[in-house]
């Protein structure tokens, strides 16, 4: 009985494992209409009329795609006043390949898609605020 008990954990031991996926390194994408700043904990979003920010890294699968969640709020022309920058829970998904990003935008209580907007890594955005 222990010798079964030791043929199967060396055979355990030899099976492979599936290998962590890594999360998106750190840095700017840019496009039309977005911004996004990739940090270790998550990332920060310009858009033209919004900000937001994600909660976690974006870690996509062997395909590419991601889904992270964050918060995302919307803005409007003027100044904006202290207590209306909470924002809602939103749904960031996208597809990351090579140096180029499609990301959208899921806000919660909505089934309103935000984009899709498309990123170049290391690209300066073209954001123009709210007017």
């Amino acid at each position: 009985m222990i010798g079964a008990a030791a043929l199967l954990a060396a055979a355990l031991a030899g099976t492979p494992t599936p290998s962590a996926r890594a999360a998106l390194p750190e840095g700017g994408w840019g496009g039309p209409d977005a911004s996004l700043t990739v940090t270790r904990e998550g990332g920060v979003l310009d858009f033209a009329c919004a900000h937001g920010s994600l909660a976690e890294p974006i870690v996509p699968d062997d395909a590419g795609r991601f889904e992270t969640r964050g918060v995302y709020v919307a803005e409007g022309p003027g100044p904006v006043r202290q207590n209306d920058v909470a924002g809602k829970k939103a749904r960031y998904v996208g597809r990351a390949s090579g140096g180029s990003m499609t990301l959208s935008v899921f806000v919660s209580g909505s089934d309103a898609e935000i984009g899709p907007f498309t990123l170049e890594r290391g690209r300066l955005p073209r954001v123009i605020k709210c007017q």
